[in-house]
């Protein structure tokens, strides 16, 4: 007899945080990944790609000198931000990796309502709160730093002016862009992994996979 074939109903709530989880968790393990695969490059590497991708982007040709002088100006500053943070994010990346694929699985193994899938999905859950929280705090200082690298880098070629109150709104514009990006999906992310914790550690929920594991034994048994 399949084993699956007397198994409890799975609620519709299980199935969607489920689904969710799993694309969640392979977004963390791809990103991760990239993470790692750009943190290999040399200082000079990254300085030619930093440079590549501004030169590409659309109407920079265009663009008067200065900023184009800036451009070049602010690359190396940029690049010494990425290397100063490089071990960190290389940490915060490996957990999210490693936490990712413990939820990737979790809500995997949960959809066939396996004891050790809710227990793997509730506890990454829990772990991915701070590591969420920490990467979008680190987002945020990083374009600071490079906020501060950009407004050197225009006074400098003289494309805007040395007045401190117009460069403080220029640096306090680039951090609130990361605010805003980098901190609304660390939002979001929270929201669902709060949710998935209020709902894997309800009564019903635990006595919905003890049945299920139960129902399992005795098909098996059959």
């Amino acid at each position: 007899m399949d084993p699956a074939a007397k198994l409890p109903a799975r609620p519709g709530w299980l199935t969607t945080l489920a689904v969710l989880g799993v694309v969640l968790g392979a977004f963390g393990i791809v990103g991760g990944m990239q993470v790692l695969g750009q943190s290999r490059a040399s200082a000079a590497r990254t300085e030619q790609e930093f440079t590549k991708l501004l030169e590409r982007f659309p109407g920079m040709r265009s663009q008067p000198k200065e900023l184009r002088d800036a451009v070049k100006e602010a690359v190396p500053g940029m690049v010494q931000v990425e290397q100063r943070w490089k071990k960190r994010r290389v940490a915060l990346a490996s957990a999210n990796i490693l936490l990712s694929a413990l939820l990737l699985v979790g809500a995997l193994q949960a959809l066939r309502l396996l004891g050790s899938g809710r227990w793997l999905w509730l506890n990454a859950s829990l772990a991915l709160f701070p590591v969420e929280i920490l990467g979008a705090l680190m987002q945020v200082l990083i374009a600071r730093d490079n906020a501060r690298v950009w407004v050197d880098a225009l006074v400098k070629a003289g494309d805007v002016p040395q007045a401190a109150g117009e460069l403080a709104v220029v640096s306090k514009v680039m951090v609130g862009v990361a605010v805003g990006l980098y901190g609304s999906w660390a939002v979001l992310l929270c929201v669902y992994y709060g949710i998935t914790l209020s709902r894997l550690t309800k009564p019903a929920t635990r006595r919905l996979f003890e049945a299920a594991a139960i129902e399992r034994e005795r098909n098996e048994g059959e």
